[in-house]
């Protein structure tokens, strides 16, 4: 019986060829919308690793200055400059997390090149964010007042170079 539904069915479709292409591709679409539309709100509004208290959360990426009389305006990254000396002087800042865009850099091991993403944070960046380490641990602001090198890896690049090590 289903058999039968199912030659019907392809008989229809092959009668009107433009139409059953129209219908089809007008499903797929707006089931192709649908999912990307549902994936975003679900990106949006759950909170997700290492980001749990998004709703409590500011996020400022870019400033910008007008001046309306001589008609210019001026765009840029907002600086650690700009966040330790206005932003943290609000009332309302609990903690201020302070990371800046990733940028690419290439690090050598072995001969071998590695192309690192790297970006600058503060000391509390880690806790507002809620890091789970593997090894080691966050550094402080001590670290940062005494200019010491340090970096925090992820378990990504930490396989990358133990890869190209045992090789």
């Amino acid at each position: 019986m289903l058999k039968n539904y199912f030659k019907i069915a392809l008989a229809v479709l092959k009668r009107r060829k433009f139409f059953t292409f129209i219908s089809l591709f007008g499903i797929s679409f707006t089931l192709t919308i649908l999912m990307v539309a549902t994936a975003f709100m679900d990106k949006i509004l759950s909170p997700d690793y290492p980001d749990y208290k998004r709703i409590r959360s500011l996020y400022v990426s870019t400033m910008e200055y007008k001046n309306t009389k001589e008609g210019w305006m001026n765009r840029s990254d907002v600086s650690f400059y700009f966040f330790e000396h206005y932003v943290s002087t609000l009332k309302t800042v609990q903690k201020m997390a302070i990371s800046s865009n990733a940028k690419a850099s290439n690090a050598y091991v072995n001969n071998k090149k590695l192309v690192i993403e790297y970006k600058y944070t503060n000391a509390d960046y880690w806790n507002v964010l809620e890091y789970r380490f593997l090894e080691g641990k966050a550094f402080q602001q001590r670290e940062i007042d005494n200019a010491e090198l340090v970096a925090v890896i992820s378990e990504e690049t930490k396989k990358l170079i133990s890869v190209i090590q045992k090789r």
